[in-house]
């Protein structure tokens, strides 16, 4: 790559690294990782993912997907990345255009 092109896309992830959108994603990320509500949650749901489903266990499943899903973390980081999409898919045109 030449030099001109890093540049840009150096300013490019800069750019993106300081927009208040992405700090926010990253920083719902960070709190979700560290939760331990949700952590839990997640290694519980993965666990029955593997179990041969009996009709408990997917009630127990489907209830724990509820409760995660509810969350109001996972919420707002949902909508976050539904943003963060947009956002990099408007930069992803641009860039083909």
């Amino acid at each position: 790559m030449n030099k001109t092109l890093d540049e840009a896309i150096s300013l490019i992830v800069k750019d993106l690294m300081d927009d208040p959108l992405i700090q926010k994603y990253l920083s719902l990320e960070k709190l979700m990782e560290n939760s331990p509500e949700l952590i839990e949650l997640k290694k519980e749901i993965n666990y029955l993912k593997k179990c041969d489903i009996k009709e408990e266990d997917k009630l127990k499943y489907q209830y724990l997907t509820k409760n995660y899903n509810s969350n109001p973390l996972v919420i707002e980081f949902k909508n976050i990345s539904d943003e963060v999409y947009n956002l990099l898919n408007e930069i992803k045109e641009e860039l083909e255009s």
